[in-house]
């Protein structure tokens, strides 16, 4: 995958997430580049530390409504793309309204509703402080690496789901960070893609995206690493 598809995959990953209304803000230039706060919070394992280092120091590509995160990297052929998410419950704005009106009486023009929430900033992040912890919230992280390498040890490709294991499900293809983003949100916000898929938003279009995903060179991907489970 060259600079251009890597930087213009993510660019649609945020159109995506930006119709789903679910995007709070995306990252134009440094792509990639993550403070060594960050860099050296991550080798301690401790899921609420990198993500709120994560947050302190503009270290995401991609910022969810929710304050979950994606990370996005590549240095040549070597990518890392992880999802981590916030361990505060969710928390929305029409959540908030629903406690201070009645829903008939909550407007429906986005224009009125963004300007309440400038009105309500600071009762709204208070509340969202308040919240419990999401003992659930996970960390997804994809990595191609060619330096470790071991077939059947470990893969060129491969995900990671959690922190603090040796879990790493292989791949024979080289994910976009379209298609990482698009996996995160099926399998972590199940209603939100359902909603997405109801108003159009997945539509036989975007399903396309597995096309853009390359197969590992055969050297890379051996056929006894085949015979296992893998995503393909």
């Amino acid at each position: 995958m060259n600079e251009a598809t890597f930087n213009i995959s993510i660019k649609d990953a945020a159109l995506i997430l930006k119709k789903m209304k679910f995007l709070k803000r995306r990252k134009e230039i440094g792509i990639g580049a993550y403070s060594s706060t960050s860099l050296d919070i991550a080798k301690l394992g401790d899921l609420k530390k990198i993500h709120q280092t994560a947050i302190d120091n503009n270290d995401y590509e991609l910022l969810l409504d929710d304050d979950s995160i994606f990370q996005f990297s590549k240095e040549g052929d070597k990518l890392r793309y992880a999802f981590i998410q916030s361990q505060s419950t969710y928390f929305s704005f029409t959540d908030f309204l629903l406690e201070l009106f009645d829903e008939e009486d909550i407007p429906t023009d986005e224009q009125v509703l963004e300007e309440m929430k400038v009105d309500y900033a600071e009762d709204y992040e208070q509340r969202r402080d308040e919240q419990k912890i999401n003992v659930g919230a996970m960390y997804i992280r994809y990595d191609v690496d060619r330096k470790g390498y071991r077939p059947n040890l470990h893969s060129y490709a491969h995900i990671h789901i959690g922190l603090n294991n040796t879990f790493r499900l292989p791949s024979a293809i080289i994910l976009t960070p379209l298609s990482f983003v698009l996996f995160v949100i099926k399998h972590v916000y199940i209603a939100r893609w359902e909603i997405a898929i109801n108003e159009s938003i997945i539509d036989e279009h975007i399903f396309q995206f597995k096309k853009m995903c390359k197969n590992i060179p055969e050297e890379l991907w051996q056929m006894s690493e085949q015979r296992e489970l893998y995503v393909i």
